[in-house]
């Protein structure tokens, strides 16, 4: 068993895409207790959503290394498994879980596949009071550079500089998998894949600490923590 505890931090101005209100996308956000026994308003970054984007970059790992051969003649990827058809015999659904797809293949299987990486979703440090702004659009016209009618949508854009606590639990995986959900943490922060609307925004990355990058893997062998000292 691994968990991989890390530190996410905005750079410039993102969104996850949560949800939209009528001319208003909105980012989820939750009251989180205090310990005097009230309320503090946080964001909320959905589990959910980093396990969507991971699974989507494993299974371009997957079509890449594992390929249908003819002799030494390449006939393309092997597995044609993508939700909701998922097949239930691919590396991806191994680690990832096939459950409640309706793929031909997954049915005459006749039983699921438990996902083995767990994502928990997580808050942000900061209250959304400060963490949260609302951004205006417009539809300006290219060709005279009129701005025309201001503020025909608004979105909640989460500002630069907050931090989300996230951990990750990869539960009875061997060597391979951990590097498939390695390669796929790196290249999605490295890429900002993990936001909406990143390429005009902002995007995410490792928070740092004394010159380090804020994460930290433990690894148990028989699945139990806190580790031994």
């Amino acid at each position: 068993t691994v968990i991989v505890s890390a530190v996410l931090e905005t750079v410039g101005q993102v969104r996850f895409g949560d949800g939209t209100e009528v001319a208003l996308t909105i980012t989820e956000k939750d009251l989180i207790p205090t310990p005097g026994g009230g309320f503090v308003e946080k964001v909320v970054f959905s589990g959910s959503k980093r396990r969507g984007v991971d699974r989507r970059t494993i299974h371009a790992i997957r079509n890449q290394m594992v390929r249908r051969k003819n002799g030494d003649k390449d006939e393309g990827q092997l597995f044609d498994c993508y939700i909701p058809e998922l097949c239930s015999e691919c590396p991806t659904c191994w680690l990832y879980g096939s459950v409640g797809t309706v793929g031909e293949a997954a049915k005459r299987k006749e039983y699921n596949i438990n996902s083995r990486v767990l994502y928990a979703s997580a808050v942000s440090v900061e209250p959304s009071e400060i963490a949260v702004a609302v951004h205006n659009r417009n539809a300006p016209n290219e060709l005279d550079h009129r701005t025309g009618e201001a503020g025909i949508h608004s979105e909640e854009l989460i500002k630069a500089n907050v931090h989300f606590p996230t951990i990750t639990v990869l539960d009875r995986v061997v060597d391979w998998e951990i590097g498939a959900f390695a390669h796929a943490l790196l290249e999605n922060v490295n890429s900002n894949r993990y936001t909406a609307g990143s390429a005009r925004q902002g995007g995410i990355r490792f928070s740092d600490s004394n010159s380090s990058k804020m994460i930290v893997v433990d690894i148990s062998e028989r699945g139990i923590f806190p580790l031994e000292t």
